[in-house]
């Protein structure tokens, strides 16, 4: 004779209350929130913490973006974007600013109106020679001079030559 299997069994809600009480630690409550903190744009949810809370690691402000700025040999400044590329070549008559361009000064008129095109990857910038007139050359810190190939990226360490004129690329907080 095959006797079925018994079903389980639930245990009975006497026996299941006894069974949460077997937790003895306090009760976690949630602290209350500033709401002035919430208003605030700065702070993420992750940094609001509580009164109760004192003891606990902060976490650290939104890192901002740093910004690079293209110097030239006399000390004009012009600001680079954020990310992506920029393509830099002289400034001339009737040459506006445009998204993607940036267009400086070049006394020496050595510079083609698209000479090179500046390319960020995270804190590191690379150069590519548009095909320009005078052609483009790259000087280390150690004094090492390297002539670009049109069209060859190379990574930008030192003082930039296009055509005759000088520049460099540097971070807005650091000096000269």
């Amino acid at each position: 004779m095959v006797v079925p299997p018994a079903p389980p069994t639930q245990p009975a809600p006497a026996e299941a209350a006894s069974a949460s009480s077997l937790w003895s630690g306090p009760i976690p409550v949630a602290a209350p929130v500033d709401t002035a903190l919430e208003a605030d744009d700065d702070y993420d949810d992750a940094t609001i913490m509580s009164p109760v809370d004192d003891d606990a690691t902060v976490l650290s402000a939104r890192h901002r973006a740093a910004r690079w700025l293209l110097v030239t040999a006399d000390g004009a400044t012009h600001e680079l974007p954020a990310q992506g590329s920029v393509e830099i070549g002289r400034a001339s008559r009737g040459r506006g600013e445009t998204h993607g361009h940036l267009f400086i000064a070049d006394p020496t008129r050595t510079m083609s109106k698209s000479h090179v095109r500046l390319r960020r990857d995270g804190d590191d910038w690379f150069v590519t020679d548009l095909d320009s007139t005078n052609g483009t050359a790259k000087r280390a810190s150690e004094g090492a001079r390297t002539v670009l190939t049109p069209g060859e990226e190379v990574a930008v360490d030192g003082v930039l030559e296009l055509g005759d004129l000088e520049v460099r690329v540097r971070r807005a907080d650091e000096e000269g």
